[in-house]
């Protein structure tokens, strides 16, 4: 009787031992996972500027703000799920699969740090995002037809798109020069035509990013408007920049 009765007491040490052994493993389960990221966004201008960030892997989410507003305000935020099926050359499916990611939008206001977060399931997104002071980051840009091909890097002296109004002397072969500031590359370039039945566009992207650019559009129509685009990138901070020039048609008075 009495081995009985301490068999029973031992067991129940046990039980209650393995039971406070498994707990905190339950517990660290159902705590709250942080994940952390950062980026640098550049102002547009002197007095204003817009970021988008992008988080993949993340459905539906909630409780999104901005650490700061004085720095930066949340203005839009979405998601989107995609799925997706790979064939094999015999047209069987290879390979099938699923995408979610989240979008956030956001107003600039002036150079700071703000901390963007947001949750998703049992995990909390902390993204801090280092605003900085617009910077005119073109050295040189010329469009052939345009002043004679002189530089248009003043018409982005205060803000990323320019007011200026230009326009292409006449139709025909139009090259496109582009080359930044000391610290800066370029990621994109493109100039586009709106012509009477649609649009004409050439891009120039570089994977790696480029010191200068330099490409010809044939066939550029100058009695229409048109436009060029040209994203730099920081070479330090990753930052990036996008100028934009609009360029008048010869029919615009």
């Amino acid at each position: 009787m009495k081995k009985n009765f301490i068999g029973k007491v031992v067991a129940c040490a046990l039980s209650f031992a393995l039971l406070f052994s498994v707990s905190p493993a339950v517990t660290s389960q159902a705590a709250t996972q942080t994940v952390k990221s950062s980026s640098t966004s550049y102002m547009d201008s002197k007095t204003s500027g817009n970021a988008s960030l992008s988080f993949s892997g993340v459905k539906k989410y909630n409780k999104v703000s901005s650490s700061n507003k004085n720095v930066a305000k949340v203005s839009y935020y979405s998601y989107s799920n995609g799925e997706y099926t790979l064939l094999d050359s015999n047209g069987k499916v290879s390979y099938s699969g699923s995408t979610s990611s989240a979008y956030i939008s956001l107003n600039l206001y002036k150079k700071g740090t703000t901390n963007v977060s947001f949750v998703s399931g049992n995990k909390k997104y902390l993204h801090t995002l280092n605003v900085k002071n617009y910077v005119n980051p073109v050295n040189k840009l010329s469009v052939s037809g345009i002043n004679k091909g002189a530089n248009l890097k003043n018409n982005f002296k205060n803000a990323a798109t320019s007011n200026a109004k230009v326009k292409v002397a006449k139709s025909g072969n139009v090259t496109v020069n582009v080359v930044p500031i000391s610290g800066w590359v370029i990621d994109s370039v493109t100039l586009t035509n709106s012509v009477k039945n649609g649009t004409m566009s050439v891009t120039r992207s570089f994977s790696n990013y480029a010191s200068s650019a330099k490409f010809t559009m044939a066939g550029y129509d100058a009695n229409y408007p048109g436009t060029i685009t040209v994203r730099f990138v920081n070479k330090k901070d990753k930052g990036a920049i996008s100028v934009r020039q609009s360029i008048n048609g010869l029919k615009v008075k």
